[in-house]
C-alpha cells in the first residue's frame, strides 16, 4: 500500500488541519491546528440544542425542538445563515430521520429524509430527497431498505453513517451489511462487508466506525473499552475500493495508539460506558479523536511514516464523554430559498 503514488508523494502540502467540533450542545468550535502543534479556536453559538446533529461539506443539519415539535434545521457555518427547512409533508418530521449528502459529480448538496412508522414495526417509509438548489422540490425515493430502521436498535447498535465518493453509507452490524445511497442516482443498494466480517460482526466485543479517506469509504474494527480498557487499538481497517464488486482491501492491522502523556488510559478504567473514538481524515492522514471530558485529543496517523502524532484541543466543550469532529469546509451556499430564516 505504501507504494501507491498517494502515499509515496513526500511533497504533499502540509496545510494546517481545520475542524468543526460539536458535542451535542448549542455551539460549534472551529479549530485550526498548525503543523507545529499550535491551535486556535472560534465559537459559533446557536439558540437551541442541536439534536441528531449532522455535518456535510460545511452545512450542518439538526432537529430543533419547539413546543414538543421537531423542526429540521440547516445552517451554513461559513456564513452562519440558518433556516428551518420546509418539510416534504406535514407529518414528515414525526418519527423522522435525515441525512445530509454532497453529490461530488454535480457539486450539489442534498437532504434525505424518511419516517419510521410504529404501525409497521418502525420500518422506514415516506422517504424523500431534495437538492439544495433554487427551483427544486422534494422528490419521493422508493425501495428504502428495512435495515435502516433505528427505533428498535440499542444506542450502541444504531447504524453508523458516512458520506464518501458521492454516496451515503450506513454500517448495520446487526444485519451484517452496509447500506448505501447513491446521491446522484438517488438509489439505495446493499454492500457486502469484508470477508472477515461475514456473519461475524460482534458489537459487544468490538466497536465499528466508518469514515471517508481520500474519497473512499473505510471501515474500522476496534476492540471495545469493556474488552480491553488499557489500550486504544485499531484492530482492522479496511477500504472499499470497488463498491460495484464489493472489493475491500486491508489498510491496517493491530495498530496501538500512543496514550502516554494523556489521562485517557486512566479514564477508560474508571468509566463503565463504551468508549467512542471518532475517525476521519485530512491532509492524507487518518485522524482519531478522543476525550477524557477535560482534555480533547486528536491523533493523526501518517501512512508514509507509520507514526502517530497527537494534537490537544483547547476550548470549552460540554462535559460529556464524546464529541463530534468534522473537517471544516468553507462554503457560501445560500439557504434562504429552502425554508424559513431564523
Amino acid at each position: 500500500m505504501i507504494q501507491h503514488p498517494f502515499f509515496s508523494n513526500k511533497t504533499r502540502s502540509k496545510a494546517p488541519f481545520k475542524w468543526a467540533i460539536h458535542d451535542c450542545d448549542k455551539s460549534i468550535l472551529i479549530v485550526t491546528a498548525e503543523q507545529n502543534g499550535s491551535t486556535k479556536t472560534e465559537e459559533i453559538e446557536y439558540p437551541d440544542t442541536m439534536w441528531d446533529f449532522r455535518y456535510c461539506n460545511g452545512i450542518i443539519g439538526f432537529y430543533s425542538i419547539e413546543k414538543g415539535s421537531y423542526n429540521l434545521c440547516l445552517s451554513n457555518i461559513t456564513t452562519v445563515e440558518s433556516i428551518e427547512l420546509e418539510p416534504p409533508t406535514d407529518e414528515s418530521t414525526d418519527g423522522g430521520h435525515f441525512e445530509l449528502a454532497f453529490d461530488s459529480s454535480s457539486k450539489k448538496h442534498k437532504v434525505l429524509v424518511w419516517r419510521e412508522c410504529e404501525d409497521s414495526k418502525y420500518y422506514p417509509s415516506e422517504c424523500y430527497v431534495r437538492t439544495l438548489e433554487e427551483g427544486t422540490s422534494w422528490r419521493p425515493v422508493s425501495n428504502v431498505p428495512q435495515a435502516l430502521r433505528r427505533r428498535q436498535h440499542p444506542h450502541h447498535e444504531r447504524p453508523q453513517f458516512c458520506c464518501a465518493n458521492g454516496a451515503l453509507f450506513w454500517f448495520i452490524g446487526k444485519e451484517h451489511i452496509m447500506v448505501s445511497f447513491n446521491v446522484a442516482r438517488e438509489q439505495f443498494r446493499t454492500v457486502k462487508l469484508p470477508q472477515k466480517l461475514s456473519n461475524m460482526v460482534n458489537e459487544k466485543e468490538f466497536r465499528y466506525s466508518i469514515f471517508e479517506f481520500e474519497g473512499y469509504l473505510c471501515l474500522v474494527e476496534q476492540p471495545s473499552s469493556a474488552h480491553n480498557k488499557f489500550n486504544l487499538e485499531i484492530g482492522n481497517l479496511w477500504m472499499l475500493k470497488d463498491i460495484e464488486n464489493n472489493v475491500w482491501v486491508t489498510m491496517l492491522n493491530n495498530k496501538m495508539l500512543p496514550l502516554e502523556g494523556t489521562n485517557l488510559r486512566n479514564y477508560f478504567l474508571e468509566e463503565d460506558f463504551p468508549f467512542d473514538a471518532i475517525f476521519l481524515s485530512q491532509n492524507g492522514e487518518i485522524l482519531i479523536a478522543a476525550t477524557d471530558e477535560e482534555q480533547k485529543y486528536i491523533f493523526s496517523y501518517s501512512f508514509l511514516s507509520g507514526q502517530f502524532k497527537r494534537i490537544e484541543i483547547f476550548g470549552e466543550l460540554g462535559g460529556i464523554h464524546h464529541f463530534r469532529v468534522n473537517n471544516y469546509v468553507e462554503n457560501y451556499l445560500s439557504l434562504e430559498d429552502f425554508g424559513w430564516v431564523f
